[in-house]
């Protein structure tokens, strides 16, 4: 409960005008809706952690989708995901990142929305 006080002490400090797009993730993790958005596309065994630091803050997401495991990791420029079977070397592992930059108009709800889908169509997938 001391990591939400942490996030919240940190949200108000400084103006929603000023939020970056990982201080929106934050706000959105506050209020329940990330969870409750990867839930609704079938996601499970969902795990969030967050680091508010002075140097850099960060957001952690670690779910499943059937036979997948996943993780998302948010930072205040950019993030990556990866999408893999248990099991995987760690080298696999790191092939299997992928890392990009914020869209302008960045949506968690439309990331997730693409990922769903294309989990649903890979031929690893058994549900």
């Amino acid at each position: 409960m001391w990591k939400m006080r942490k996030i919240t002490k940190y949200l108000n400090s400084k103006a929603e005008s000023e939020y970056t797009m990982l201080d929106r993730l934050l706000k959105q993790y506050l209020d329940g809706e990330l969870e409750m958005v990867l839930k609704r596309y079938g996601f499970t065994k969902i795990e969030i952690f967050s680091k508010i630091g002075k140097r850099e803050n960060d957001l952690q997401i670690y779910f499943r989708y059937y036979n997948f495991a996943l993780d998302i990791d948010f930072s205040d420029r950019a993030f990556d995901y990866t999408a893999y079977l248990p099991g995987i070397s760690a080298e696999e592992y790191e092939n299997s990142i992928i890392r990009c930059n914020y869209e302008k108009n960045f949506s968690f709800e439309g990331f997730v929305a693409r990922l769903q889908s294309e989990l649903s169509q890979d031929t690893r997938l058994k549900k």
